[in-house]
Parts: structure tokens; C-alpha cells; sequence
């Protein structure tokens, strides 16, 4: 069960409606939340190497506090008067960073994907970072969804992998709530999913003992990309959350549901719960 939440406040667009989605995830679960506030560090490096005078840099950092009061503003305007326990902390630090440090102490991370459109996002790279990085599942926000309303009809994708293994377990506190939940495996042309026959019915029948009322979905790739079927089939079946594992491959990182890459990230336009 998820009893402390840890949720990204930087000062994009998308912010507000961020925490909104991690107030209503506390109250769902009855859970503590913690708004961990963060703007980025003075980059110097931006200069070139070239002398910076000082009333640059201290109007740069002026702008930075004021920046991380405004995240800090809209943390307590969204969650204090929720009928939850808040905590708010504040920093000038790399968002996964901070992010990191705090979910040491947590169940469940929110973020946000990132959006190219709003300079002042600093999600990039943070849901992968956490996802790798820490133990935690991690529940990745597009930016023009809540999370609100989420969480009724979901979908797993399921490679039966270990990766895909603690993605589904940590989600149990979703699925047992969920009003429908769909697994979704892509099959090879025997079958099998990472070699094991039934993969989706066995994850089925361990979901039933929790509880969880599930339908299985074996499917071909018929020369599309997995992730792409994935996808696809989310949005076939309505789906308002995707569960997924995050796999680290060779000298970069992925998220592997076979083929599945980072794309997967990239492209999602419902909220993603990614576990490694």
C-alpha cells in the first residue's frame, strides 16, 4: 500500500494539475504527501567559461529563489486543505536528484513527462532516473493529463520478465481498485512470451488471488514495433494507465517490453506506472 508520496514541483505550466493528480492518488490511499520543490542550480557553464559579473549572477539567483517560492506556492495552494498529511521541502538541485534523495523514504513517486513547449519544465530524463535509480514505482504524468479520474481501466504490459514482475506487484495497490484490468503480451511466432507459454493466464491467475479480476491479451506483432501494439492496444481498450517494467540494457538504459524502447516513454499520452 502506498502510505507516503513523493511528487515533482518545478515551475512549468503543468505543475498545478501534477499535484493535483498526487493529492488525489493521498486521498485514494489515505497516504502522506511530499512536495519536493526543486528549480535548477546556476549553470555558469552557460557563459562559456567567460567571466560572469556578479550583479548577473545575483540577479540569476534572485530569479531562481523566486522561482523554487513559486513551486513551493503552488505545492501548499493545491495540497494543504486536501484532508491529507503534506510535507513541502525546497532546493536548487538536478530535479532526479532531489527527487531520489526523498523517495528514500516513500511508496510512490509522481512526475511529469516532459514538455518541450515550457522552458521552465525540469522533468526531463526524471521518471527514466527514478525508475533506475531507486526502488520505487513511478507513476510519469503527460502534461496535459491529471490523474484525477485515472487509474480505473488499466492495462499491463506483460513480457514476464522480472522487470514487468515488480511492475505488476507494486501496481497491486491500483489494480485492486481499478473497475478493469487488461494484460497485454506480444507473442512470438510460437506463442511464447519470453519463451513461456500462457505468460498473460499465469499473470492472470496470480492477479485473481489478490483479488484482481484481469483479461488476458496475447498478441502478434505483425511487423510493428511492441511498443507500438502496446499502445495501440491501450487506447483500443480506453485505458486511463499503462503498467510497464523499466529494463537497463548494454551501456544505455531502456524500457524493454521485448523490443519495447524509451520511445514508449516518449509517446505515451496516459499515465505510465514504471517500476525497475
Amino acid at each position: 500500500m502506498y502510505k507516503r508520496i513523493v511528487v515533482h514541483v518545478d515551475n512549468a505550466e503543468a505543475a498545478r494539475r501534477r499535484v493535483a493528480s498526487a493529492v488525489a492518488v493521498a486521498q485514494r490511499f489515505e497516504a502522506a504527501l511530499h512536495g519536493c520543490c526543486v528549480v535548477p542550480n546556476l549553470d555558469l557553464a552557460m557563459y562559456g567559461g567567460a567571466p560572469v559579473p556578479g550583479d548577473i549572477i545575483d540577479q540569476q539567483i534572485r530569479a531562481l529563489e523566486q522561482d523554487l517560492e513559486s513551486a513551493e506556492r503552488v505545492f501548499r495552494e493545491v495540497a494543504e486543505g486536501a484532508g491529507i498529511a503534506v510535507e513541502c521541502t525546497g532546493e536548487r538541485a538536478r530535479a532526479a536528484a532531489a527527487m531520489t534523495a526523498a523517495l528514500r523514504y516513500a511508496d510512490l513517486a509522481v512526475v511529469g513527462k516532459p514538455d518541450p513547449d515550457d522552458d521552465r519544465c525540469t522533468a526531463a530524463g526524471v521518471a527514466v532516473a527514478l525508475a533506475f535509480g531507486t526502488p520505487v514505482p513511478v507513476l510519469a504524468l503527460p502534461p496535459g493529463r491529471s490523474f484525477e479520474e485515472s487509474g480505473s481501466r488499466i492495462v499491463i504490459a506483460w513480457n514476464a520478465t522480472r522487470e514487468a514482475q515488480a511492475a505488476a506487484r507494486n501496481a497491486l495497490p491500483f489494480l485492486i481498485a481499478a473497475r478493469a484490468v487488461d494484460i497485454v503480451s506480444v507473442v512470438d511466432d510460437e506463442g511464447l512470451v519470453n519463451g513461456e507459454e500462457n505468460a498473460a493466464e499465469r499473470l492472470m491467475r496470480y492477479l485473481a488471488a489478490h483479488g484482481v479480476t484481469a483479461r488476458p491479451h496475447n498478441l502478434s506483432a505483425e511487423g510493428k514495433g511492441e511498443g507500438e501494439v502496446v499502445l495501440s492496444q491501450c487506447q483500443e481498450l480506453d485505458a486511463d494507465l499503462l503498467v510497464l517494467g523499466a529494463y537497463g540494457h548494454s551501456r544505455f538504459r531502456e524500457l524493454l517490453l521485448g523490443g519495447v524502447t524509451l520511445n514508449v516513454m516518449e509517446a505515451h499520452e496516459i499515465p505510465i506506472l514504471i517500476c525497475h
